[in-house]
């Protein structure tokens, strides 16, 4: 059985140096920087950074920088009487003969370090390679190794083992194969197949690897590759070759091990060492003498130079103040030429310019002379035959005009008389005709009247209240002035505790009110509210919308026409939109990164909750583009951070349109003690900036009278997608309604906010589940409605407001949790059987990372909070919960139906 840490020889790169480990002490032999090791009989091979191959023992020889054709030595091998190396920066690997000639090179890309080939070893009767990854630029594994490692054959490319992290120190053992995973701190073994047999996580960089007997020597590396180095100094591992459990470890006076091979001969070590001394020593000496020759060179060059500098400042100094004489000479002269030079132009034109003023001034006075006596002849000539014209054409008008006085009184008494005539002719005619169109539009309206009773069926209106007193005014108002007067309105209450029953019965006795003392939810709530109508045709309204006058009528319309046509008319869906129209506003801020992990770009703070326009009620902000999700801060603040730009839609109050408007932003730059300079515009104008500081702030803007017109209407829903596995989706949500949407069409599902059916075909397909309680449940009616055959069609000339979740509140706790819940109880009860597979799927891994979400907080613990008190993962977990104890019943009920089918 081996000594411990006995016979090793260890290679330290970066100047660390050659060590020699005998009976438990480390010396060190040298301290060159020496990666690459192998030892063959008395001989021993070292690779020397950057570019020096060494051989020592039977035969010595050593190819330096003027012999070799590779750099960036790392690691070497024996191959019988010659040897290989690896050459890194130029991804190669070169052959040698016993002689140091080359004898063989492969090389696997042009970019230099850009596969990091490192180490050899002879497996699998071939020569093998590790690399930490294929890269198309130099050194562009940096940060990217993760994974991307390999061991390939040097000679056919066949890749053996793959999803490495810097793999080093490839050992054969038997027919397997040792690697150092050495950012992973591992070492791994793998078959002649390359599967993986087994790993060990040790506490350093592993890199260099030493079967000896029993024994398996691992070398440990401060390295600068990993961050959380758990070893101060170079060590060498000693591990049970066949458990790999540790047996004794020693620290090197060194950062790094890069090979460990064993010289277990005491002659061949004595004759190694002596030998491996003897090259050092050359090399220091050769070293020594080629610096004092250098140094000697260099002082005679230094000297040589600085004459010649001396030299050369001499010359030029000479010659500049030559020059700058020359011209300081010839500028003076040329100055002094140019300057007689301008004096004698200036008295030329001088006198030029007097002459030719005296001979204009001669001529101007004589023309002007010979053109005022033109002038007075002429206006002699023109005025005497003016008079003469003025004269003839004055009798001319005199008689003309009498003439026509004349004409024009006969005239105007020939038309008063016949104009009386007709007016009074008329009067009577326009009395008979209008009282025949009274007493016809009076018939026809009776007529259409009748004949609307008896074509369009009654048509009950639904709608559930829960503590929804301040909406309903509204909608009773405009369910009242219907163009299609509904046979009765219902309002289904909830148990509301806010004088929503008291205030119907006050203010609208007709209205008929159905009060449960329990919440039934939205679906419990419209069943209730459908058991009681007495009409043909229900339709099912929101309690916080109010519709457009013909909302009604629009509905109706569609589903008498498409069942005339022979249509199966399940559902008619209306268009809506969102309850006040929008504008767009636009903030612009320069970017900062918060570092510590946080990789975003943050502009500004924005409370959502408290941004608006000054005097709109209505708070509900879309946001478009450019902001981050949304984040909970203290004093109840909805924030979110914008980009570098960023875009919301925020509305206004119909009486606001037309006029002037002021847009408020509460915001803050937090993290930014000097502050933000924060651009706003609106609707593609610019409103002007405002200097954002740490703590939030509100800034007002002005908003001209003639932008605030650009208001557009905003699409809630125009009807809803449905996908296989249960996922339903507003059609057209958050986009202006600018008339992509107003073409009737054939749907996947209604949306419960709106809807129009027969109150037969509703209670005959059991109406909402009430299981549901509220979400998801108008998708689940659309599914199986769709299963039996009957069509969904979309109606958008049928306008509905809608204030949006006014009952549940917008993103509230309770909103989460039915959404969570429902749209997978959704799936589980309507998807084909193909689908049921991946649902469950998909629920167990949503499960699974749910309760993952919920071990800080304790798995149970929302069993004992109500909704409003738990955080989102809680919600989601509880919902997750309770989706999965319902899910035996949903599921066993579908395979009874299947059952009884195939009897």
């Amino acid at each position: 059985m081996p000594k411990l840490f006995d016979g090793l020889l260890v290679s330290c790169p970066n100047d660390g140096g050659l060590f020699l480990i005998h009976e438990g002490r480390a010396s060190r032999l040298d301290s060159s920087s020496c990666t690459g090791l192998d030892a063959n009989g008395s001989s021993v091979l070292l690779g020397l950074q950057p570019r020096t191959l060494s051989l020592t023992g039977a035969r010595n020889w050593s190819l330096g920088d003027d012999e070799t054709l590779f750099d960036d030595v790392h690691d070497v091998m024996f191959d019988g009487d010659g040897c290989y190396v690896v050459g890194t920066t130029g991804n190669e690997v070169v052959r040698f003969d016993g002689m140091g000639n080359e004898t063989g090179r492969w090389a696997f890309s042009s970019q230099r370090d850009s596969w990091h080939l490192n180490c050899l070893a002879r497996w699998n009767d071939s020569v093998v390679f590790s690399a930490f990854g294929t890269f198309d630029v130099t050194r562009g594994y940096k940060g990217a190794t993760h994974g991307a490692g390999f061991v390939q054959d040097l000679f056919t490319g066949q890749r053996y083992v793959e999803g490495l992290s810097q793999p080093h120190s490839l050992v054969r053992h038997g027919e397997n194969l040792l690697v150092a995973n050495s950012e992973c701190k591992e070492i791994r073994e793998y078959s002649l197949d390359g599967s993986l047999l087994r790993v060990a996580v040790l506490d350093g960089y592993t890199r260099g690897i030493c079967i000896v007997g029993d024994l398996l020597y691992v070398g440990l590396s401060c390295s600068r590759n990993i961050e959380d180095d758990s070893v101060p100094f170079a060590t060498v591992l000693a591990l049970d070759l066949e458990t790999w459990v540790e047996r004794g470890r020693l620290h090197l006076n060194a950062r790094e091990i890069y090979s460990i091979i064993s010289i277990i001969d005491t002659n061949v070590l004595l004759r190694a060492l002596s030998t491996l001394s003897e090259s050092a020593v050359d090399r220091l000496t050769s070293s020594l003498q080629d610096c004092k020759g250098l140094a000697v060179r260099l002082q005679q060059r230094v000297a040589d130079c600085d004459a010649q500098l001396q030299d050369k400042d001499r010359i030029w100094a000479q010659r500049v103040d030559q020059v700058a004489a020359d011209h300081v000479m010839e500028i003076q002269r040329v100055a002094c030429e140019r300057d007689q030079m301008l004096a004698d132009k200036d008295k030329a034109w001088s006198d030029r310019v007097a002459q030719v003023a005296a001979d204009h001034i001669a001529e101007i006075q004589r023309v002007a002379r010979e053109r005022d006596q033109m002038l007075i002849d002429k206006d002699k000539v023109w005025s005497k035959q003016v008079t003469q014209v003025a004269a003839t054409h004055v009798a001319e008008i005199q008689r003309i005009a009498q003439e026509r006085d004349q004409m024009l009184t006969d005239q105007d008494s020939a038309w008063r008389v016949r104009v009386e005539q007709v007016m009074s002719e008329s009067q009577l005619e326009v009395e008979r005709i209008d009282h025949e169109r009274r007493a016809y539009s009076v018939s026809v309206e009776a007529r259409q009247k009748e004949i609307l009773s008896q074509l369009v069926p009654r048509v009950s209106v639904v709608t559930v209240n829960y503590n929804g007193k301040e909406f309903l005014q509204e909608l009773i108002e405009s369910l009242q002035r219907q163009t299609l007067p509904p046979a009765e309105i219902i309002v289904v209450d909830n148990a509301s505790d806010d004088g929503s029953v008291n205030f119907l019965r006050e203010t609208h006795p007709q209205v008929k009110i159905l009060r449960s003392e329990v919440n039934l939810g939205f679906a419990g709530g419209n069943n209730l509210g459908v058991d009681a109508a007495t009409s043909p045709l229900v339709a099912l309204i929101n309690n916080d919308t109010v519709v457009a006058d013909s909302w009604l009528e629009g509905l109706v319309a569609t589903w008498a026409q498409k069942t005339a046509a022979g249509e199966r008319v399940g559902a008619v869906s209306p268009k809506i939109v969102y309850f006040k129209r929008f504008l767009k506003v636009k903030l612009c801020a320069p970017v900062y990164s918060p570092g510590a992990g946080d990789g975003r770009m943050l502009g500004v703070a924005v409370d959502l909750s408290e941004t608006s326009f000054v005097g709109t009620n209505y708070v509900k902000p879309i946001i478009c583009q450019g902001f981050y999700h949304e984040e909970r801060w203290p004093e109840n603040r909805i924030v979110r951070w914008t980009g570098e730009t960023a875009e919301l839609m925020l509305p206004i109050a119909e009486a606001q349109l037309g006029s002037l408007l002021k847009l408020r932003i509460v915001a803050a730059a937090a993290g930014r003690p000097d502050g933000v300079c924060l651009e706003v515009a609106c609707e593609g104008q610019s409103l002007g900036t405002c200097n954002v500081q740490e703590g939030f702030a509100e800034f007002e803007f002005d908003i001209p009278c003639d932008l605030s017109n650009n208001a557009k209407w905003v699409v809630n829903n125009a009807g809803s997608s449905l996908d296989g596995l249960g996922n339903a989706a507003d059609i057209g949500i958050n986009q202006p309604d600018v008339g992509q949407f107003d073409q009737p069409r054939e749907l996947d599902a209604f949306c419960g906010c709106s809807v129009l059916m027969p109150r037969k075909l509703f209670i005959d397909h059991g109406g909402f589940d009430e299981r549901f309680f509220m979400y998801y449940e108008d998708a689940d009616l659309s599914w199986r409605l769709r299963k039996a055959g009957w069509k969904l069609f979309f109606e958008p000339r049928s306008v509905v407001r809608h204030i949006h979740a006014g009952s549940s509140g917008e993103w509230s706790p309770g909103f989460r949790y039915h959404v969570t819940r429902n749209y997978r109880l959704n799936g589980f009860k309507n998807a084909g059987a193909a689908q049921i597979v991946l649902l469950i799927a998909l629920f167990s891994r949503s499960l699974v990372r749910a309760a993952r979400g919920n071990r800080r907080l304790g798995l149970l613990s929302w069993r004992r909070m109500l909704l409003n008190d738990m955080a989102p993962v809680q919600i989601e977990f509880k919902a997750l919960m309770n989706a999965a104890s319902m899910l035996p019943s949903i599921l066993g009920k579908r395979l009874r139906v299947l059952l009884r089918k195939d009897r």
